[in-house]
Protein backbone atom coordinates (compact mmCIF):
# COMPACT_ATOMS: atom_id res chain seq x y z
CA UNK A 1 0.00 0.00 0.00
CA UNK A 2 1.75 3.45 -0.81
CA UNK A 3 2.06 6.53 1.70
CA UNK A 4 -0.99 8.03 0.14
CA UNK A 5 -3.24 5.16 0.63
CA UNK A 6 -2.27 4.67 3.96
CA UNK A 7 -2.76 8.45 4.89
CA UNK A 8 -6.06 7.93 3.31
CA UNK A 9 -7.02 5.02 4.89
CA UNK A 10 -5.82 6.50 8.34
CA UNK A 11 -7.84 9.40 8.39
CA UNK A 12 -11.21 7.78 7.47
CA UNK A 13 -10.63 5.39 10.43
CA UNK A 14 -9.45 8.22 13.12
CA UNK A 15 -12.63 10.86 11.61
CA UNK A 16 -15.46 7.89 11.01
CA UNK A 17 -19.02 9.24 9.92
CA UNK A 18 -17.66 12.50 8.28
CA UNK A 19 -17.73 11.99 4.71
CA UNK A 20 -17.28 15.47 3.71
CA UNK A 21 -13.83 15.87 5.35
CA UNK A 22 -12.95 12.07 3.82
CA UNK A 23 -13.49 13.49 0.28
CA UNK A 24 -11.72 16.76 1.18
CA UNK A 25 -8.44 15.14 1.67
CA UNK A 26 -9.03 12.34 -0.76
CA UNK A 27 -9.01 15.61 -3.34
CA UNK A 28 -6.03 16.95 -1.85
CA UNK A 29 -3.61 13.37 -1.41
CA UNK A 30 -5.29 12.71 -5.18
CA UNK A 31 -3.53 16.03 -6.54
CA UNK A 32 -0.34 15.18 -4.62
CA UNK A 33 -0.23 11.53 -5.61
CA UNK A 34 2.51 12.02 -8.42
CA UNK A 35 4.88 13.94 -6.71
CA UNK A 36 4.64 12.26 -3.32
CA UNK A 37 4.92 8.38 -5.05
CA UNK A 38 8.53 9.92 -6.75
CA UNK A 39 10.19 10.68 -3.07
CA UNK A 40 7.73 8.21 -1.00
CA UNK A 41 10.18 7.60 1.98
CA UNK A 42 11.89 11.12 2.07
CA UNK A 43 8.18 12.31 2.68
CA UNK A 44 7.01 9.25 4.91
CA UNK A 45 10.12 10.39 7.24
CA UNK A 46 9.02 13.61 7.86
CA UNK A 47 5.15 13.26 8.29
CA UNK A 48 4.28 15.91 5.51
CA UNK A 49 1.14 14.30 4.97
CA UNK A 50 0.59 13.25 8.81
CA UNK A 51 0.72 17.55 9.19
CA UNK A 52 -1.66 18.12 5.80
CA UNK A 53 -4.18 16.05 6.98
CA UNK A 54 -4.56 16.52 10.98
CA UNK A 55 -8.06 18.13 11.21
CA UNK A 56 -8.47 21.96 12.75
CA UNK A 57 -9.03 21.86 16.32
CA UNK A 58 -13.05 22.92 16.35
CA UNK A 59 -14.50 23.57 19.99
CA UNK A 60 -17.79 22.55 20.71
CA UNK A 61 -20.52 22.74 23.66
CA UNK A 62 -23.95 23.26 24.34
CA UNK A 63 -25.66 25.86 26.38
CA UNK A 64 -28.59 25.22 28.05
CA UNK A 65 -30.90 27.78 29.34
CA UNK A 66 -34.59 29.18 30.02
CA UNK A 67 -35.80 32.04 28.04
CA UNK A 68 -38.90 34.02 29.44
CA UNK A 69 -41.74 31.82 28.79
CA UNK A 70 -40.08 29.29 30.56
CA UNK A 71 -38.98 26.96 28.11
CA UNK A 72 -35.54 25.19 28.66
CA UNK A 73 -33.23 25.41 25.31
CA UNK A 74 -29.82 24.59 24.61
CA UNK A 75 -27.52 26.91 21.99
CA UNK A 76 -24.68 24.96 19.85
CA UNK A 77 -21.26 27.11 20.49
CA UNK A 78 -18.56 26.22 17.95
CA UNK A 79 -15.18 27.97 16.79
CA UNK A 80 -12.97 26.65 14.43
CA UNK A 81 -9.57 28.89 14.79
CA UNK A 82 -8.76 28.81 10.76
CA UNK A 83 -11.91 30.57 9.57
CA UNK A 84 -12.80 34.09 9.98
CA UNK A 85 -16.18 35.71 10.64
CA UNK A 86 -16.88 37.17 7.67
CA UNK A 87 -16.07 33.34 5.92
CA UNK A 88 -17.89 31.56 8.60
CA UNK A 89 -21.41 34.37 7.87
CA UNK A 90 -21.42 32.45 4.64
CA UNK A 91 -21.94 29.23 6.34
CA UNK A 92 -24.37 30.54 9.30
CA UNK A 93 -27.71 29.34 7.26
CA UNK A 94 -26.71 26.30 6.18
CA UNK A 95 -26.90 22.91 8.45
CA UNK A 96 -23.55 21.70 9.27
CA UNK A 97 -22.01 18.44 11.20
CA UNK A 98 -18.42 17.53 11.88
CA UNK A 99 -17.89 16.17 9.15
CA UNK A 100 -18.43 19.46 6.51
CA UNK A 101 -17.12 21.84 9.17
CA UNK A 102 -13.37 19.82 8.51
CA UNK A 103 -13.97 19.64 4.85
CA UNK A 104 -15.02 23.19 4.85
CA UNK A 105 -12.12 24.37 6.89
CA UNK A 106 -10.05 22.32 4.70
CA UNK A 107 -10.64 24.13 1.48
CA UNK A 108 -9.34 27.17 3.22
CA UNK A 109 -5.92 25.13 4.52
CA UNK A 110 -4.84 23.44 1.74
CA UNK A 111 -4.57 26.25 -0.76
CA UNK A 112 -1.07 27.33 0.06
CA UNK A 113 0.74 25.32 2.08
CA UNK A 114 4.79 24.73 2.26
CA UNK A 115 6.48 21.38 3.27
CA UNK A 116 9.95 22.21 5.09
CA UNK A 117 11.75 21.18 2.02
CA UNK A 118 10.71 23.96 0.20
CA UNK A 119 7.90 22.70 -2.15
CA UNK A 120 4.45 24.89 -2.62
CA UNK A 121 1.41 22.77 -2.88
CA UNK A 122 -1.53 24.25 -3.83
CA UNK A 123 -5.23 23.19 -4.10
CA UNK A 124 -7.47 25.00 -6.54
CA UNK A 125 -11.03 24.88 -6.33
CA UNK A 126 -13.50 27.44 -7.94
CA UNK A 127 -12.65 30.59 -10.00
CA UNK A 128 -11.52 32.88 -7.27
CA UNK A 129 -8.79 29.98 -6.21
CA UNK A 130 -7.43 29.61 -9.85
CA UNK A 131 -7.27 33.83 -9.93
CA UNK A 132 -5.26 33.03 -6.51
CA UNK A 133 -3.25 30.72 -8.06
CA UNK A 134 -2.23 32.68 -11.38
CA UNK A 135 -1.35 35.61 -9.10
CA UNK A 136 0.76 33.24 -6.61
CA UNK A 137 2.66 31.89 -10.27
CA UNK A 138 3.20 35.45 -11.64
CA UNK A 139 5.15 36.07 -8.26
CA UNK A 140 6.97 32.89 -7.75
CA UNK A 141 7.96 33.48 -11.94
CA UNK A 142 9.24 37.57 -11.25
CA UNK A 143 11.36 36.83 -8.05
CA UNK A 144 13.13 33.81 -9.85
CA UNK A 145 13.61 35.79 -13.05
CA UNK A 146 14.85 38.70 -10.68
CA UNK A 147 16.93 36.36 -8.94
CA UNK A 148 18.80 35.40 -12.31
CA UNK A 149 19.45 38.30 -13.63
CA UNK A 150 20.73 39.71 -10.21
CA UNK A 151 23.24 36.84 -9.87
CA UNK A 152 24.46 36.29 -13.37
CA UNK A 153 24.02 39.37 -14.74
CA UNK A 154 24.34 42.34 -12.62
CA UNK A 155 27.51 40.81 -10.50
CA UNK A 156 29.80 40.05 -13.04
CA UNK A 157 28.50 43.86 -14.27
CA UNK A 158 30.00 45.17 -11.39
CA UNK A 159 33.04 43.13 -11.47
CA UNK A 160 33.71 44.50 -14.86
CA UNK A 161 33.04 48.41 -13.66
CA UNK A 162 35.53 47.61 -10.71
CA UNK A 163 38.42 46.24 -12.94
CA UNK A 164 38.33 48.60 -15.71
CA UNK A 165 37.10 52.09 -14.54
CA UNK A 166 39.04 51.53 -11.27
CA UNK A 167 41.87 49.77 -11.92
CA UNK A 168 40.79 47.36 -9.14
CA UNK A 169 41.75 50.01 -6.85
CA UNK A 170 37.80 50.41 -5.33
CA UNK A 171 37.86 47.11 -4.06
CA UNK A 172 36.30 47.42 -0.41
CA UNK A 173 33.22 49.49 -2.49
CA UNK A 174 33.15 46.80 -4.74
CA UNK A 175 32.99 44.34 -1.93
CA UNK A 176 30.29 46.05 -0.64
CA UNK A 177 27.82 46.48 -3.95
CA UNK A 178 28.50 42.76 -5.10
CA UNK A 179 27.77 41.61 -0.56
CA UNK A 180 24.38 44.11 -1.70
CA UNK A 181 23.69 42.29 -4.74
CA UNK A 182 24.03 39.03 -2.70
CA UNK A 183 21.42 40.11 -0.08
CA UNK A 184 18.77 41.31 -3.21
CA UNK A 185 17.88 37.98 -4.32
CA UNK A 186 17.72 36.66 -1.26
CA UNK A 187 15.30 39.34 0.63
CA UNK A 188 13.22 38.84 -2.88
CA UNK A 189 12.56 35.78 -2.32
CA UNK A 190 11.41 35.90 1.06
CA UNK A 191 9.53 38.72 0.67
CA UNK A 192 6.23 36.79 -0.32
CA UNK A 193 6.42 34.62 3.22
CA UNK A 194 7.50 37.45 5.95
CA UNK A 195 11.03 35.81 6.55
CA UNK A 196 11.28 35.01 10.58
CA UNK A 197 14.71 36.42 12.63
CA UNK A 198 15.23 33.05 13.37
CA UNK A 199 16.46 32.24 9.19
CA UNK A 200 18.46 35.27 9.34
CA UNK A 201 20.29 34.34 12.21
CA UNK A 202 20.77 30.58 10.97
CA UNK A 203 22.50 32.00 8.00
CA UNK A 204 24.81 34.16 10.12
CA UNK A 205 25.73 31.20 12.42
CA UNK A 206 26.70 29.02 8.72
CA UNK A 207 29.05 31.91 7.67
CA UNK A 208 30.40 31.74 10.94
CA UNK A 209 31.29 28.01 11.41
CA UNK A 210 32.53 28.88 7.65
CA UNK A 211 34.84 31.55 8.46
CA UNK A 212 36.35 29.46 11.56
CA UNK A 213 36.69 26.58 9.46
CA UNK A 214 38.87 28.54 7.03
CA UNK A 215 40.81 30.31 9.62
CA UNK A 216 41.32 26.56 11.74
CA UNK A 217 43.55 24.97 8.65
CA UNK A 218 45.47 28.74 7.88
CA UNK A 219 48.56 26.97 7.92
CA UNK A 220 47.43 24.41 5.32
CA UNK A 221 47.17 26.62 1.93
CA UNK A 222 43.51 26.30 -0.03
CA UNK A 223 43.11 23.34 2.17
CA UNK A 224 39.62 24.68 3.50
CA UNK A 225 36.24 23.37 4.27
CA UNK A 226 34.73 26.37 2.70
CA UNK A 227 33.37 25.04 -0.29
CA UNK A 228 31.98 22.01 1.35
CA UNK A 229 29.91 23.78 3.75
CA UNK A 230 28.70 26.53 1.00
CA UNK A 231 27.35 23.12 -0.80
CA UNK A 232 26.11 22.07 2.22
CA UNK A 233 24.44 25.52 2.70
CA UNK A 234 22.98 25.63 -0.72
CA UNK A 235 21.44 21.90 -0.73
CA UNK A 236 19.93 22.15 2.30
CA UNK A 237 18.02 25.71 2.32
CA UNK A 238 18.43 26.79 -1.72
CA UNK A 239 20.73 28.40 -4.11
CA UNK A 240 19.85 32.16 -2.85
CA UNK A 241 20.78 31.11 0.98
CA UNK A 242 24.20 28.96 -0.51
CA UNK A 243 25.16 31.93 -2.58
CA UNK A 244 24.88 34.68 0.34
CA UNK A 245 26.57 32.35 2.43
CA UNK A 246 29.30 31.32 0.09
CA UNK A 247 29.70 35.26 -0.81
CA UNK A 248 29.68 36.70 3.01
CA UNK A 249 32.48 34.09 4.01
CA UNK A 250 35.15 35.27 1.54
CA UNK A 251 34.43 38.88 2.65
CA UNK A 252 34.34 37.98 6.35
CA UNK A 253 37.14 35.76 6.47
CA UNK A 254 39.15 38.19 4.60
CA UNK A 255 39.39 40.66 7.36
CA UNK A 256 41.32 37.63 8.79
CA UNK A 257 43.26 36.62 5.57
CA UNK A 258 43.54 40.34 3.88
CA UNK A 259 41.20 42.16 1.89
CA UNK A 260 42.68 43.11 -1.76
CA UNK A 261 40.84 43.08 -5.11
CA UNK A 262 40.45 39.40 -5.10
CA UNK A 263 38.05 39.49 -2.34
CA UNK A 264 34.67 40.71 -5.38
CA UNK A 265 35.79 37.54 -7.26
CA UNK A 266 36.00 35.30 -4.39
CA UNK A 267 32.85 36.83 -3.32
CA UNK A 268 31.56 35.64 -6.54
CA UNK A 269 33.15 32.13 -6.98
CA UNK A 270 32.54 30.94 -4.09
CA UNK A 271 28.82 32.63 -4.22
CA UNK A 272 28.06 30.79 -7.55
CA UNK A 273 28.87 27.49 -5.92
CA UNK A 274 26.44 27.63 -3.17
CA UNK A 275 23.62 29.03 -5.63
CA UNK A 276 24.31 26.38 -8.19
CA UNK A 277 24.35 23.78 -5.67
CA UNK A 278 20.71 24.51 -4.41
CA UNK A 279 19.91 24.59 -7.70
CA UNK A 280 21.06 21.95 -8.89
CA UNK A 281 19.91 19.86 -5.98
CA UNK A 282 16.10 21.40 -6.58
CA UNK A 283 16.24 20.30 -9.97
CA UNK A 284 17.16 16.66 -8.87
CA UNK A 285 20.42 16.56 -10.65
CA UNK A 286 22.57 16.70 -7.43
CA UNK A 287 22.13 13.73 -5.07
CA UNK A 288 22.13 13.77 -1.04
CA UNK A 289 24.72 10.99 -1.35
CA UNK A 290 28.49 11.14 -0.41
CA UNK A 291 29.22 10.30 -3.72
CA UNK A 292 27.59 12.91 -5.52
CA UNK A 293 27.89 15.82 -3.25
CA UNK A 294 31.55 14.83 -3.43
CA UNK A 295 32.05 14.84 -7.41
CA UNK A 296 30.01 17.92 -7.33
CA UNK A 297 32.63 19.38 -5.09
CA UNK A 298 35.30 18.56 -7.05
CA UNK A 299 34.01 20.42 -9.92
CA UNK A 300 33.10 23.05 -8.25
CA UNK A 301 36.83 23.59 -6.48
CA UNK A 302 38.41 23.23 -10.03
CA UNK A 303 36.47 24.03 -12.95
CA UNK A 304 33.83 26.60 -11.07
CA UNK A 305 36.23 28.10 -8.35
CA UNK A 306 39.68 27.88 -10.42
CA UNK A 307 38.08 28.67 -13.64
CA UNK A 308 36.77 32.13 -12.20
CA UNK A 309 39.91 32.84 -10.03
CA UNK A 310 42.74 31.86 -12.47
CA UNK A 311 41.50 34.36 -15.27
CA UNK A 312 40.89 37.02 -12.14
CA UNK A 313 44.68 36.83 -11.00
CA UNK A 314 45.61 37.45 -14.77
CA UNK A 315 43.61 40.20 -14.50
CA UNK A 316 44.61 41.44 -11.46
CA UNK A 317 48.66 40.82 -11.53
CA UNK A 318 49.50 40.82 -15.52
CA UNK A 319 50.09 44.24 -17.35
CA UNK A 320 48.98 42.82 -20.18
CA UNK A 321 45.89 39.90 -20.63
CA UNK A 322 45.66 37.29 -23.60
CA UNK A 323 45.17 33.71 -24.33
CA UNK A 324 48.65 32.72 -23.35
CA UNK A 325 48.99 34.54 -20.13
CA UNK A 326 45.14 33.59 -19.30
CA UNK A 327 46.59 30.08 -20.30
CA UNK A 328 49.37 30.10 -17.94
CA UNK A 329 47.42 31.02 -15.18
CA UNK A 330 45.09 28.31 -15.70
CA UNK A 331 48.61 25.87 -15.69
CA UNK A 332 50.74 26.91 -13.07
CA UNK A 333 46.80 27.18 -11.13
CA UNK A 334 45.94 23.36 -11.30
CA UNK A 335 48.08 22.18 -8.55
CA UNK A 336 46.42 24.72 -6.23
CA UNK A 337 42.60 23.95 -7.81
CA UNK A 338 43.77 20.12 -7.00
CA UNK A 339 44.58 20.54 -3.07
CA UNK A 340 41.68 22.63 -2.97
CA UNK A 341 39.53 19.84 -4.87
CA UNK A 342 40.90 17.04 -2.76
CA UNK A 343 40.47 18.80 0.93
CA UNK A 344 36.75 19.82 -0.43
CA UNK A 345 36.43 15.97 -1.62
CA UNK A 346 37.48 14.57 2.13
CA UNK A 347 34.98 17.47 4.21
CA UNK A 348 32.60 16.21 2.29
CA UNK A 349 32.60 12.53 2.16
CA UNK A 350 33.48 12.98 6.18
CA UNK A 351 31.11 15.47 6.90
CA UNK A 352 27.81 15.67 4.52
CA UNK A 353 25.81 12.89 5.93
CA UNK A 354 25.48 14.24 9.51
CA UNK A 355 26.14 17.65 8.78
CA UNK A 356 22.83 17.87 6.17
CA UNK A 357 20.96 15.33 9.13
CA UNK A 358 21.83 18.28 11.95
CA UNK A 359 20.81 21.00 9.39
CA UNK A 360 17.11 19.27 8.41
CA UNK A 361 16.67 18.74 12.35
CA UNK A 362 17.19 22.53 12.47
CA UNK A 363 14.84 23.21 10.09
CA UNK A 364 11.73 20.79 11.25
CA UNK A 365 12.51 21.97 15.00
CA UNK A 366 12.02 25.64 14.31
CA UNK A 367 9.78 25.79 11.15
CA UNK A 368 12.38 26.53 7.82
CA UNK A 369 11.49 26.33 4.74
CA UNK A 370 14.22 28.23 2.85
Amino acid sequence: MSYVDEIYERVVAQNPGEPEFHQAVKEVLDSLKLVIDANEEKYRREGILERFTEPERIVSFRVPWVDDNGNILQVNIEHISSVSESEAGDYAKRTLNMGNEKGWMSDYRYKVSETDDGFLVVFVSGEANKAMMNRLLYTVFFVLAGSFLLILLLIPLTLFVGVYYFAGRKYYFISLLILLECMLPFFLIFEGRKPQARELVLIAVLVALNVAGRAAFFMLPEFKPVVAMTILAGVAFGGETGFLVGAMTMLVSNMLFSQGPWTPWQMFAMGIIGWLAGVLYRKGVLRRGRLSLCIFGVIASTIIYGGIMNPASALMWSNTVNWKIILSYYVTGIPVDLVRAVATFIFLWLGAEPMLEKLDRIKVKYGLAC
